[in-house]
């Protein structure tokens, strides 16, 4: 008599560091989880790095005009130090020096630390999961494909636009708000890109964190509110949009 043979499950694909750049903006959780073992982040960080290095190289223009402009409606500077830092930045304007290149990349850099060590104690300590920093290092850069993709349309759009002006957000539906207002910047902070990273991470904390969706979700929310409520919106108010905010 033939004997059953026992079927046994095929193993799960895995996903390997540079498929996952692009497989974790359409199936997140899968690609966390092929991804949690090895956790890979320095290629993701490369190609961030390199992005917003590209991106403010091609905008430059474009996005010293946006300075400038700031600036210029900013009433936190005496007079003389206004005129000054505006004269520098036209002078820079045309031909942007090493350093002005390579400051967003170090600044992203940066806060790529900051910001997987933030994701990791909301995920540690508020959802009572058990990540390790070079795990939620892992998601948070490959989460930042999200902000690839913004800045790859972005750049289209400022390109056609002439104008570093552009949005993605609800700020679209505000035309005639002042752009340097509570109200505009709360708006503008609901931005299609920042909710689709956020809830990226959502999944990226469930996954690294072993935590419950739905807990992970509301944390990712809550912060998202944080966000774009208090520093978006709040901070960039007080600071005028001298720093880009």
């Amino acid at each position: 008599m033939n004997q059953p043979v026992e079927s046994v499950a095929a193993p799960a694909a895995s996903t390997g560091a540079v498929a996952a750049l692009f497989n974790v903006l359409l199936e997140p959780r899968k690609t966390f989880e092929a991804l949690k073992p090895a956790s890979p982040w320095i290629l993701p960080l490369v190609v961030i790095l390199l992005a917003v290095a590209g991106f403010t190289y091609i905008n430059w223009p474009h996005l010293m005009d946006q300075r400038i402009e700031a600036f210029q409606a900013s009433d936190r500077l005496e007079p003389a130090q206004k005129a000054e830092i505006i004269a520098d930045m036209q002078a820079k304007r045309e031909n942007p020096g090493p350093v002005d290149i390579a400051l967003g990349p170090l600044f992203v850099g940066i806060f790529s630390i900051l910001g997987a060590a933030l994701w990791l104690l909301l995920g540690n300590v508020v959802a009572g999961g058990d990540g390790t920093f070079k795990t939620l290092w892992s998601a948070f850069n490959y989460a930042g494909m999200v902000g690839v993709v913004e800045m790859v349309l972005k750049t289209i759009m400022i390109q056609m636009k002439q104008s570093a002006n552009v949005y993605t957000s609800l700020a679209l539906l505000a035309p005639d708000l002042d752009t340097k207002g509570f109200a505009f910047r709360a708006l503008d902070a609901v931005d299609i890109f920042s909710v689709w990273f956020f809830l990226v991470m959502a999944v990226g904390v469930s996954v690294m964190c072993k935590v419950k969706a739905q807990k992970a979700t509301t944390i990712a929310i809550v912060s998202f509110v944080v966000w774009a409520v208090g520093i978006k919106a709040g901070l960039g108010t007080a600071l005028g949009g001298l720093f880009g905010m």
